[in-house]
């Protein structure tokens, strides 16, 4: 984002906060919102302009403690993460010893921050407060829910806001996408739904997140039906939010998905076994629901001819990486990488594989695929998803797509990860031999595109060419993809998603100003949504390059927007908002 003036800032002192903390980067990147970098040098130059700043914890001298001290008073919103940094007055706590593993418990369910959050909010390395004057919207509690401190906690002090967070939040999303490095099984649920410790390294192998503690148990099989790390990005953006409503700030952003969506839907299958009348049975079954999808293709594929037929209807071919038996070309190997990218290129003449999906969702180690795929150009990944039927849905916490970091220097991959939820479900209505043993139920599906659209991400299924003949299976498919249409959710494929988020993030705001702001566009930007924080709940008249803009209000995070939709030409743009009218 543009380095100039903005209305929020982000203090990272250098060298005095783990490079895990700069994920707070990514995410801004992602939701669109303009920010100003700051450190120690710039940050007497930086509160004059700025409403609200975020905190990661770190020591702050006392001549830097003196300078927000005054920030807030004079009405500043400050935002302190994983710890107060020594300003326990300023946060209206006291802070106590150690960090947490820990999960946070609402109890201010009406608090635009807190409201309406149905997940564990299971956090990491939280610190531990207690209140002196803050008022409690969280509290942080271990395994068993006893209290072990303060969650989140809003303090007003003279005319600012200070919110305190005990996680890092940012961080903890991060833990969640990557997970832990897999070099063995993962140890299986206990409840004997999720038997991960079948002897194949893959990537639910890694998850942090707890068998009972964050899944949903109201099934007959358990999944992860809440967003986890969705829920955490709510309380940090809805912190902004009121931060910016606190100060009266007009905050602009760029929206997640063109044309005002709430969110996006996508379908891909994986070409297991490679039986070909099946293939084509499957593309039949997509071209009958107007789908387009995206085939991730196992070596040594299909023929010509199928390509053919799938490029024509406007689907997408893309790699299965197969790296099961262990045996060459199919070993976890980067040769063996090359082998069957270069050899689905000459199969299909494709010179550009945009994504990649895993065979078995297979994985070892941390990062290191994703460095793979680097080389290699492959610019979008979907191997993150569950083996099991026992860990459906959000294992990771996230539906939105998201670039991997490097904790230890804060390097992200040019990688573009979108998680699947589950692979093939079985609707048994009205098909008496459905396996429904060997599918995931479609009781799941519809819930999770709920969630799905209200976190604003992506609902991606998987199902694959080899079952389409299953009783059962292509209903439960024909329903999902109805139903999130019906919910307003259009089925993008992984090119499209890819290049999407890709071309937004070449937007930059200028300068933002009580009235207006510039916009630099890299990329051209189709319906492309402007959304700016309707602080005082009033009307105002829109300009866009100087000519009137529609403005419609909208709702997001719980909050009032204002959202102008314009297809955007690459070059130098504005935005110009009247005093409310």
């Amino acid at each position: 984002m543009h380095p100039g003036t903005q209305p929020l800032g982000i203090y990272l002192h250098e060298g005095g906060y783990h490079p895990r903390s700069a994920y707070i980067l990514e995410i801004l990147a992602h939701a669109g919102i303009p920010f100003a970098r700051v450190d120690a040098a710039t940050l007497p130059e930086a509160l004059a302009t700025l409403k609200v700043l975020i905190l990661p914890h770190h020591e702050v001298t006392t001549p830097e403690m003196g300078r927000l001290y005054g920030f807030v008073t004079s009405g500043g919103a400050l935002i302190g993460l994983g710890g107060t940094s020594g300003l326990d007055d300023l946060f209206g706590v006291r802070t106590q010893t150690g960090t947490h593993e820990a999960f946070l418990h609402v109890t201010q369910s009406d608090h635009p921050v807190v409201r309406d959050l149905h997940s564990s909010l299971h956090v990491w390395d939280a610190a531990t407060a207690r209140a002196a004057g803050a008022g409690v919207l969280a509290n942080l509690c271990d395994r068993d829910g006893k209290r072990i401190g303060i969650g989140v906690s809003e303090y007003r002090l003279q005319r600012g806001l200070s919110i305190f967070c005990a996680a890092d939040l940012p961080w903890c999303i991060l833990h969640m996408l990557q997970g832990k490095t897999v070099r063995q099984d993962g140890v299986p649920a206990p409840d004997g739904t999720a038997q991960t410790d079948d002897g194949i390294l893959k990537c639910d192998d890694g998850i942090v997140l707890d068998w009972e503690r964050d899944r949903t148990t109201d099934t007959e099989t358990p999944y992860f039906l809440e967003a986890v790390g969705d829920e955490l990005r709510a309380i940090l953006l809805r912190s902004i939010f009121l931060g910016a409503q606190n100060t009266d700030t007009a905050l602009p952003m760029l929206w997640y998905w063109p044309a005002q969506l709430e969110a996006v839907a996508h379908l891909s299958h994986d070409s297991d076994n490679n039986v070909l009348d099946r293939a084509f049975q499957l593309l039949e079954n997509t071209r009958a629901l107007g789908v387009h999808s995206t085939w991730c293709i196992q070596y040594p594929g299909y023929t010509p001819e199928l390509y053919a037929a799938v490029k024509e209807y406007g689907s997408e071919v893309c790699l299965h990486f197969d790296a099961l038996s262990g045996k060459e070309p199919n070993r976890w190997d980067y040769g063996d990488l090359v082998f069957q990218w270069e050899f689905l290129r000459r199969e299909t003449g494709l010179d550009t594989i945009t994504s990649n999906k895993n065979h078995y969702t297979r994985w070892e180690g941390f990062l290191e695929f994703f460095g793979w795929l680097e080389k290699v150009g492959i610019a979008h990944d979907q191997s993150k998803g569950p083996s099991k039927h026992g860990n459906t849905g959000h294992l990771y916490g996230s539906t939105h797509p998201w670039f991997p970091m490097e904790p230890d220097s804060g390097r992200c991959y040019d990688v573009l990860e979108v998680n699947f939820l589950t692979q093939d479900m079985v609707n048994p209505a009205g098909h008496p031999d459905a396996p429904v043993d060997k599918y995931a139920p479609y009781a799941i599906a519809e819930p999770l595109v709920d969630r799905v659209r209200k976190h604003y991400g992506v609902a991606h299924y998987l199902f694959h060419p080899h079952h389409c003949l299953q009783p059962g299976v292509p209903a439960a498919m024909a329903d999902v993809v109805a139903y999130a249409r019906q919910q307003g959710l259009p089925w993008w494929t992984a090119r499209e998603i890819n290049a999407w988020e890709r071309s937004r993030r070449e937007l930059a705001f200028g300068d933002v100003g009580s009235a207006g702001t510039s916009i630099h566009v890299g990329a051209p930007l189709e319906d492309a949504t402007l959304l700016v924080l309707n602080a005082r709940d009033q009307g105002r008249q829109f300009h866009f390059d100087g000519k009137p803009a529609y403005a419609r209000s909208v709702d997001r995070y719980g909050f009032r927007f204002h959202a102008v939709t314009q297809t955007l030409a690459a070059g130098e743009h504005s935005i110009r908002w009247n005093e409310a009218i």
